[in-house]
């Protein structure tokens, strides 16, 4: 926040915290960059969810194969 006003990321700024490289050119257009970052998705986080579903049915299937394993 600056004097009372919160400050919007530039698009530079949502580049980066989406994970685009840094030699990613920014289209002239701000707002067609913002719409650009904002239906992006960040693919270490979606690498990090798949995992974790993988990772989460595959000890449910090993469960249910073995109900006696702890």
């Amino acid at each position: 926040m600056i004097d009372g006003v919160i400050r919007r990321l530039d698009p530079k700024e949502c580049m980066r915290i989406t994970g685009f490289p840094e030699d990613f050119l920014l289209h002239p257009n701000r707002n067609v960059s913002y719409r650009q970052f904002g239906n992006s998705v960040v693919v270490n986080v979606l690498k990090a969810i798949i995992s974790n579903i993988i990772k989460t049915e595959c000890l449910k299937f090993n469960t249910q194969a073995n109900p006696n394993s702890p």
